[in-house]
């Protein structure tokens, strides 16, 4: 790759955000969790529930169809995490997220 094109895609990547993930003020932006749902406070969860909903999220985002019906049906266990071979993380994060807003009861979170 030219190292123009590299300083380029440093300057809109610093433009855009897109390498401040881990800014905690950065701007929100976009129409998911990068925007108005982004901001919404979590209320009403303990740490426990808020942890739950990861294990959930991660369970959702598993190629595997026995432990995503265990997450939609409540009977997993904290164990069953250990079964995952192959997730996205991403999806994982995202599906945490929507458990999350569903404890919350405001799912889906879109006026």
């Amino acid at each position: 790759m030219p190292e123009e094109y590299k300083d380029l895609k440093t300057i809109i990547d610093e433009v855009t955000g897109i390498n401040n993930d881990a800014l905690r003020d950065r701007p929100y932006y976009g129409q998911s969790y990068e925007g108005e749902r982004g901001k919404t406070l979590v209320e009403g969860l303990t740490i426990r529930d808020v942890l739950d909903c990861f294990a959930m999220g991660m369970l959702d985002a598993s190629c595997e169809e026995a432990l995503q019906d265990a997450a939609e049906r409540g009977t997993w266990i904290y164990n069953d995490l250990y079964q995952l071979e192959e997730f996205d993380p991403v999806a994982a994060i995202q599906n945490a997220m929507c458990r999350i807003e569903k404890m919350m009861g405001i799912y889906p979170n879109i006026k």
